[in-house]
């Protein structure tokens, strides 16, 4: 992929994530059991300038959503340090019990390093585009 699509779908997948955390988006009818926990946030052992994200989450059996996960850093060089992933429906298991996913998030644009404070936002994404049950945490790395 160009790197400058690549980089315009991870800002695009970072304001989603932010404007889904400002405004209130109502969950699908149907949700019942959809629920997202952020843990431990450090810089990433297994690839230099990532961050890596622990999260927990339980989703309704049968659901079809997706995991989409930011990370906005410092600005160095005039560069915003910026990293989000999507974990498809495909990865997850719905089954209204708790399950854990280790991400690492690599950097979109800029870097992150150890000391940096960033800010975390993840939530789910419904078929139709729609975000919701977004969580959000601040950490030192």
């Amino acid at each position: 992929m160009n790197p400058m699509r690549f980089r315009a779908a991870g800002a695009t997948a970072v304001a989603l994530l932010l404007t889904a955390g400002a405004v209130a988006v109502a969950a699908p009818a149907s949700a019942k059991a959809h629920t997202l926990t952020l843990g431990a946030v450090t810089p990433s052992a297994q690839a230099r300038s990532a961050v890596a994200v622990g999260l927990t989450y339980i989703c309704d059996t049968g659901s079809d959503v997706d995991i989409v996960t930011a990370v906005t850093g410092p600005v160095r060089g005039g560069k915003a340090a910026v990293a989000a992933v999507t974990v498809p429906n495909s990865r997850l298991t719905c089954d209204f019990a708790e399950h854990s996913l280790a991400l690492t998030l690599r950097p979109l644009s800029g870097r992150f390093a150890a000391g940096d404070r960033v800010h975390v936002t993840t939530g789910f994404s419904a078929a139709d585009g729609a975000l919701f049950g977004a969580v959000e945490k601040s950490a030192v790395l």
